[in-house]
């Protein structure tokens, strides 16, 4: 879409299209959102997911990373993610009445800062957005459908546009386990508040997840270690 969202910039970079810019975006610690200059092919890489505000201009595009979740979400993921008869509780960040639908309160996700998760009283229609994954703790309740942002991004289709290979995230790991492919490895990283980025070994099988998007050093390795963020 054609809106510029001004201020808040983290750096800026050429780049070639929209899905560059983001890319370059998931890349990089503290990028939540970009705006496109399609004219002369510049890349502003923000902190905020709506930029510090916006405005029409022509010749440029904006999104931010959580904006085509849902979207780009398969079927399974659907089925995976979304939680029903189930509460995160606490870490509230704001909540919001008359909301209809999962959707509805996914997408009040998708442009507030530092959201990472929603329930929804499916009864009283009030969303809930969480700053905390899972909340501080998930139980059983009848009345309430809950999403984690970062499952329903691990199973998009662009899961990979940040990918590495051969190369090894060092320095920052927060967890680890053993796993049978990187997309498991991506999902692992979806349950831990801060894991930004996972490594992993499809030789050994091996899964480290990190808290930083290129942990605090990069490394090159043979065997077939392949490395992304999970932005």
């Amino acid at each position: 879409w054609y809106q510029r969202r001004v201020r808040e910039a983290v750096v800026s970079t050429q780049s070639t299209g929209i899905q560059e810019c983001l890319a370059k975006c998931a890349d990089r610690d503290g990028c939540v959102s970009v705006s496109f200059n399609t004219g002369k092919k510049y890349c502003e890489l923000k902190k905020k997911r709506m930029g510090f505000m916006m405005y029409a201009i022509t010749d440029y595009q904006s999104a931010n990373l959580m904006c085509s979740v849902t979207d780009s979400a398969s079927i399974n993921t659907w089925k995976a993610c979304v939680k029903v008869n189930t509460n995160f509780g606490g870490s509230d960040l704001v909540s919001s009445q008359g909301i209809n639908s999962i959707e509805e309160c996914l997408a009040f996700c998708q442009i507030t800062d530092d959201c990472q998760s929603v329930t929804l009283n499916t009864v009283t229609k009030k969303c809930y957005l969480k700053n905390k994954r899972n909340g501080n703790g998930v139980s059983q309740y009848n009345q309430a459908t809950s999403v984690n942002m970062a499952c329903m991004a691990a199973g998009r289709s662009t899961t990979h546009r940040c990918e590495h290979n051969n190369m090894v995230f060092g320095g920052s790991v927060i967890g680890s386990t053993s796993i049978g492919t990187l997309e498991a490895c991506v999902a692992y990283c979806s349950n831990f508040n801060l894991c930004e980025s996972v490594s992993y070994n499809r030789s050994s099988k091996s899964c480290k997840a990190n808290s930083k998007r290129k942990g605090l050093r990069r490394l090159l390795a043979t065997a077939g270690p392949v490395s992304t963020c999970t932005a």
